[in-house]
């Protein structure tokens, strides 16, 4: 069996979706697919897998010209092959699978814009969404499954993925796959290892309840309501009996305001 995955980024280090499509890669290399990656960078995993570098445009090019020369490059690279299956993520318009993770572009950046809490603010930003070629360029790949004849199997990663995708491209739910993202077992099993334990006593966290919150955009994912509502639940069960960590880029000043006046109080 071949299969064929595109994305700019092939590391466990660039993105939700991009440690994704290396975990998924792995997986299939043992199970003995042959395993092709399109795209502009590689890291070297796994091993096994055949990586086909797609040449980028200079960075002065703008970016909607970016992401539909990927798409366009990617289509002639893959046309005359014989894959078993061709997986689209969003950034591709020739695939039979298409596997959607972050959801509806339109959707997922109305609920980003929502949270600003600046009403003039979240106006300036809906006004100026609709008018980026970048926003466009984005929108017309990721409609590119709904439009074509014999529509590719669809997958959602959540029931918010799968209620925004039905919803917005006018297709029955029942059509799209459910299929969460798996955990390795044997890797993040249920009792804490010796080096989980030595991270909980470095932040003083020995006995309490631990919330574990990761993401490479905390912003986008919602980590200000978290601070607030761990404030809240600090305020009724006090603050010996659980902890919240965040991991992941360097917080914005919007995060960073709210961490301090909730660990001062």
């Amino acid at each position: 069996m071949k299969i064929a995955l595109a994305l700019e980024k092939f590391s466990r280090h660039a993105g939700g979706v991009e440690s994704y499509a290396v975990e998924l890669a792995r997986a299939l290399v043992c199970e003995g697919w042959e395993v092709h990656l399109y795209g502009h960078y590689w890291d070297g995993e796994p091993a096994s897998a055949i990586f086909h570098q797609m040449t980028s445009l200079p960075s002065w090019y703008p970016p909607s010209v970016r992401l539909i020369d990927f798409a366009l490059r990617h289509r002639r690279m893959v046309q005359d092959q014989q894959f078993d299956i061709v997986l689209g993520f969003g950034n591709t318009v020739a695939m039979n699978v298409y596997q959607s993770h972050g959801g509806v572009h339109f959707i997922s950046n109305l609920r980003k814009i929502g949270a600003i809490r600046n009403p003039f603010l979240r106006l300036v930003k809906l006004l100026a969404l609709f008018v980026t070629p970048k926003y466009h360029a984005r929108a017309w790949i990721e409609s590119a499954p709904f439009r074509a004849r014999n529509r590719p199997v669809t997958v959602a990663i959540s029931e918010m993925v799968r209620n925004d995708v039905a919803s917005y491209f006018k297709i029955p739910r029942n059509e799209i796959f459910l299929v969460y993202n798996g955990i390795d077992q044997a890797r993040f099993g249920a009792s804490p290892d010796r080096k989980a334990m030595e991270l909980r006593r470095r932040l003083s966290f020995d006995n309490e309840v631990l919330f574990l919150f990761m993401a490479y955009d905390l912003k986008k994912k919602g980590a200000l309501y978290l601070i607030e509502a761990a404030g809240k639940l600090r305020d009724q069960v006090g603050s010996k009996s659980f902890g919240v960590v965040v991991v992941g880029r360097p917080p914005l000043p919007c995060i960073e305001a709210p961490v301090r006046e909730t660990t001062s109080i």
